[in-house]
């Protein structure tokens, strides 16, 4: 959890984006909705009635959920004995802002 505030007031409406994930666009909005709930029940109250937000959030800092199904992927290619596809051609990359 950031250090950001949970009281909202025009005070912390001025430093609350020092240590928060606000420059993240992609962890921006659940960091918001967490400190939305947390400021409309209360310190006291926050853990148990806001732990869908913040699970939400640090879901999205940490990336818990992806790096285990990456994991459970790469079990599976191994059981399998997959490989991997051949990597293509130097001159066969198109460069992104090329793209249609």
């Amino acid at each position: 959890m950031s250090r950001a505030p949970i009281f909202d007031t025009p005070f912390t409406r001025l430093t609350e984006h020092w240590f928060t994930a606000q420059s993240s666009r992609q962890c921006a909005i659940f960091e918001q909705d967490f400190y939305r709930c947390a400021a409309a029940v209360g310190q006291r109250r926050t853990i148990e009635a806001c732990g869908k937000e913040m699970e939400d959030f640090q879901e999205c800092v940490k990336r818990n959920k992806q790096w285990k199904r990456y994991d459970e992927m790469q079990r599976v290619r191994k059981e399998k004995k997959v490989g991997y596809e051949e990597k293509p051609l130097d001159d066969s990359y198109i460069p992104p802002n090329r793209r249609v």
